[in-house]
């Protein structure tokens, strides 16, 4: 695995969603739902978080903070679902092949 100067391709942004995402599902207990839309993940559960648990019910304007609305909205950038037992590696290595897609998708 290669890493270059591009800013969503660096290894400390991708080892951090990969690790914010495990925190959340040991938090919860539940599968964690990721995406890579523009250049921000997302880690969110299947069902709208409960007021005060998140900052805020939606990931941005009328698209709300659950796996649902976003792969409904955004089917393309979903990267995967993960529980809190998920090989880590194999995380980056998904968040890692998400990157290059949407880089090379924004290229063309």
């Amino acid at each position: 695995m290669s890493f270059s100067k591009h800013p969503l391709l660096t290894f400390d942004r991708i080892v951090n969603a990969v690790d914010q995402a495990r925190r959340v599902s040991r938090k919860t207990g539940t599968p964690v739902y990721s995406f890579l839309i523009g250049e921000h993940f997302y880690n969110v559960l299947e069902a709208i978080p409960e007021a005060g648990n998140w900052a805020g019910n939606f990931a941005f304007k009328n698209v709300k903070r659950c796996f649902s609305d976003l792969y409904h909205h955004y089917p393309d950038s979903f990267i995967g679902c993960y529980d809190e037992n998920a090989n880590r590696q194999w995380m980056i290595d998904d968040f890692y092949t998400a990157t290059q897609e949407s880089i090379n998708g924004n290229q063309g």
